[in-house]
């Protein structure tokens, strides 16, 4: 059995979430370090985000998957999963083009749950290859 995990930092960009954060670890039944980090005895979790791309993120949608994993939103920016063996890929992404239907394609194919159509989370082990392009080629 794990002895502890660390959540944190809670914060992205130039925004923290110490509230949300305290709630989360709270109830977690973890303990709080600089409103900034939770310590969390004898359970093994998963923090899923932030999920972004360039200037956008995708809150809502972290938010409805994370209620659907039956995990602890903070702030919609990240998911606390009680759960080990999930997989974050994406962003499906290069220079300013999303492969948002073939992310949600193989998204549904891997029984995954999309998130923005540029992410998904998955059960099981799972690695990103790519892309696989230099400068302004990509070799497909």
């Amino acid at each position: 059995s794990k002895e502890y995990s660390i959540i944190g930092p809670a914060a992205y960009g130039n925004e923290t979430y110490p509230r949300e954060l305290k709630h989360t670890c709270d109830t977690l039944d973890g303990t709080v370090i600089a409103s900034l980090w939770c310590v969390v005895p004898k359970k093994e979790i998963t923090v899923i985000g932030p999920v972004c791309w360039g200037e956008e993120c995708y809150g809502k949608e972290l938010k409805r998957v994370c209620d659907e994993m039956e995990g602890y939103d903070v702030a919609g920016v990240f998911c606390i999963l009680e759960e080990v063996g999930i997989s974050v890929i994406g962003p499906m992404c290069w220079g300013d083009a999303c492969y948002t239907e073939a992310t949600s394609d193989i998204c549904t194919k891997l029984h995954g749950k999309s998130i923005g159509d540029r992410f998904c989370v998955l059960k099981g082990t799972y690695s990103t290859i790519g892309p696989t392009c230099y400068g302004h080629t990509c070799y497909t």
